[in-house]
Parts: structure tokens; sequence; C-alpha cells
């Protein structure tokens, strides 16, 4: 590092660089937070601030989130076809953590580096301050430019050096914030709102929910799912912590699940969730109705925590039949927002219902409300649904209200689930990542 530093202080990427990367950082700092139209505005920040480093394009990996933004500027005429390839040269790369890399691919000079963050060592050994640390790559930076661009010799090399630990790593930093705004968002979809600010207002176009113009309401479906018996589940655990963990990679597992089928992630309510489907970017982004992908969804889910609920368990004291997650359907119009701390809120009817179905569901059920039942057009899907009656805190039972339900899932095979195995994988990878041994016996 101390030779590195050398060189940025001896060859012209000095003041000059030092004062424009100071002009990068106030600009697209100032636009990261902003989550009023933020892709639109941190677009165009980012496009001056590329222009002002005389580059063509940037390409930012984020390995964690499985996300990737790419933008070239509104001069260079850089392809997303080079741009694909790029990121597919980054991600192939043999690089070490936190090296520089720099090739040549289709007419341009790729400089970047590859994002780490290290992991402090768990157990005793970190308790006593010791263990070995390692690196964890999160993600890849870099930035393209024109040959014309490139000094020869020495300059070259300061170049890179500086574009690559300095320039690239601060432009991934800053669009992470952008990443962790669309944290409850499919990743796909997120790519999505990234590619259409860019192509800006088109046939199709899509924009985040809280993001819509006008700030009307949206047509929406919601899914809210409950842990029955979690409270018997918490004093019943041999070990609370474990618990916990369970939970958490419920939560995880939940998580991927929605975003698998194209949901928003809304919240974890403790031992629960809600996820939604706006009607539009279902259709746009999987040609899917709305409803059809929520029901999917959840039959995904009581299939996942059948799977998840075989390792909960091993470690209850007392075990219980009726321990399982309940899942209540709904669609209506919505208003939706941001929070202080970027999380989604959406309020409107099918919200609450959604709630008051969940509520009365018994575990490794789904129930759906009379509206979604008629909008869901996978005929064989409906065909398996069957009226129940259905009370709530605005209904009794003299009104005879019914709601549409499925019932059993995890017991049943006969529910047409073609994406099972991808939910079983989905269980793994989670269980894996927590660290402990996976018990193949109950994905079995």
């Amino acid at each position: 590092m101390k030779s590195d530093s050398h060189k940025l202080e001896t060859g012209p990427y000095r003041a000059a660089d030092a004062q424009r990367l100071g002009i990068i950082t106030s600009t697209l700092c100032l636009k990261s937070w902003d989550n009023k139209h933020l892709d639109a505005d941190l677009l165009k920040a980012l496009d001056d601030c590329l222009i002002i480093l005389e580059a063509a394009a940037f390409v930012g990996r984020y390995d964690r989130e499985g996300v990737t933004l790419k933008h070239a500027t509104r001069m260079s005429r850089v392809s997303d076809a080079v741009l694909d390839s790029v990121a597919e040269s980054m991600a192939g790369g043999s690089h070490e953590a936190g090296r520089v890399f720099h090739r040549e691919l289709s007419g341009l000079h790729i400089v970047g580096t590859v994002i780490f963050e290290p992991l402090a060592p768990e157990g005793a050994s970190a308790l006593r301050g010791g263990g070995k640390r390692r690196n964890v790559i999160v993600g890849h930076a870099a930035l393209c430019f024109y040959a014309k661009f490139v000094p020869a010799g020495a300059d070259r090399e300061r170049m890179i050096t500086f574009h690559g630990h300095c320039t690239s790593a601060l432009l991934w930093q800053v669009l992470q914030q952008r990443v962790r705004v669309f944290l409850p968002v499919a990743p796909r979809v997120a790519e999505r709102y990234w590619l259409d600010a860019r192509k800006g207002p088109g046939e199709n176009m899509l924009v985040p929910p809280w993001d819509s113009r006008g700030e009307k309401a949206l047509r929406t479906v919601t899914l809210g799912f409950d842990l029955r018996k979690s409270t018997f589940c918490m004093e019943n655990a041999d070990d609370p912590k474990k618990f916990a963990y369970w939970l958490d990679d419920m939560v995880q597992i939940l998580m991927h699940i929605a975003h698998y089928y194209g949901g928003i992630f809304d919240k974890f309510t403790g031992d629960g969730a809600l996820v939604h489907f706006p009607v539009d970017t279902s259709e746009i982004i999987d040609g899917r109705n709305a409803v059809t992908a929520a029901v999917f969804c959840s039959i995904a889910m009581q299939k996942g925590m059948a799977y998840h609920l075989g390792r909960l368990r091993k470690f209850l004291r007392l075990d219980s039949k009726v321990v399982g997650g309940a899942i209540g359907i709904d669609v209506a119009l919505a208003h939706w927002t941001l929070d202080e701390r970027d999380n989604p809120i959406t309020v409107g009817r099918g919200v609450v219902n959604a709630c008051r179905l969940m509520d009365g569901t018994k575990a490794g059920c789904v129930r759906l409300t009379n509206i979604a039942y008629h909008t869901l057009d996978n005929h064989q899907l409906k065909r398996l649904f069957v009226a129940r009656p259905f009370t709530s805190k605005e209904f009794g039972p003299e009104m005879g209200i019914v709601a549409w339900e499925l019932q059993n899932v995890p017991r049943t095979s006969s529910f047409p689930l073609t994406d099972e195995r991808v939910v079983a994988q989905i269980c793994e990878t989670v269980w894996k990542r927590r660290g402990s041994d996976v018990d193949s016996s109950a994905a079995s």
C-alpha cells in the first residue's frame, strides 16, 4: 500500500484527480440518500461523474444481494451486451480480494477491484483476540475507458492503481445504498427498475410502487404469513438461542421464496411476514397473474416450512402437531411509501384482510378472500380450494362470510408445484450460511 500511495503522489493522478473524487463523492452521496425517484436522479448524477472521470461506463456487482448495476454514459455508445460481457468477466476472474485488475475487452480498458469484507474469527479464539481473519468477497467494481483516455507507460500504471483502489470502489460503495433500499424486492425486479430508469419512459416501464407517479394507489396482492403456536415453541425450545437462529433462518427462507415468485418482502413481524405482489409488476416481469404468483408462493412457503420445521422439532421439549405456517391472501388497492429506514409501508384493505384471514387459518393451510379466489386464473389450482366459514372483528358468524381454503399443503403431494426442488435448495442454502450441518433427512 505504501508503494501505491507513492505512485499516487508523484503522478498526474494527484491534485486534479483528488479534486474530481471530491466532486464525485459529494454529488453521488447526496443523490443516494434521496429516495424519491431514486434511480432516475442517481443515474443522472452517475452519468455526470463518469464524464468527469473520462470513463465510458461503470459496472458494479453485489454478490450477497444478487444484483448487478451497470451504466454507460449517454455519450459513450457502449451497448448493454458489452456491459454484460464486462460483468461476466469480473465474476469469472480469479482475483484476490482487494486486488486491482485491468484487462481489455471489446475495445475498452476495464479497470476495477474485488470488493471484500474481513470476516472476524468466531468462538473462543475470537474472545481471546486470536484466530485467523479471512476475507469474504462481496462484489466487484469496474470502470470502462476507451483507449484514447488511457495513458502509456508509468502513467498508465498510476491510472490503474488510482481508479482500481479509489474510484471504482467509491462508486460501488455509494451505489450500495441504492442496493440496500431495494433489498425487499426480488433481485431481477431491482435490476429491472434500474434498467428502465436508464432507458426512460416507455411501454412496460417499471417504477418502484412507492415511487409511482401521482401518488396513486396501486392494485396489490398481499400475502400474510404467521407461525402458529410460536409462543409455545419459544417456551418449549431446549435452547432459546437456537430457536432465535431458527426463526432468523425461517425469515430468510420465506424472503428468498417470496423473491423467487417476484414478491416484495415487506416486513417480519416477530413470528410472521407480509409479502406484496403489485399487479402490474407481476404481469410485466413474469407474465403471470399476481394472485396466481402469490398462491404458488404460498404453497412453496408451506413446503419450505415443512422442511424447516423438521429441524425445529428436534429441540422442542414438547412437540405439537398444530405448529406451522398459516397464510392469508387478498387483493385490493394499496398506497405505498417508505419509512425513515427505507422499509416499505403498504396501507390498504388488502393488507388488513390478508392479516384477518391468516389469523383464523390453521397451520399448513392457505386462505383466499372471495375476490382473490375469483381472480386466480390457474383452474387446476382453483379446483383445490374449498369454501370455509370466516369470521373477523367486522363480521360475525351471522353474516355467513366464506373464505376459500387450500388445506394441509405440506402433507399433500397433489399440489402443482414444479419448483419444489428450488424450495429445498433455498432451505439448504440458508442452513449452510448459518454454518450448521444440514439435516438431509428433513428435505428428503
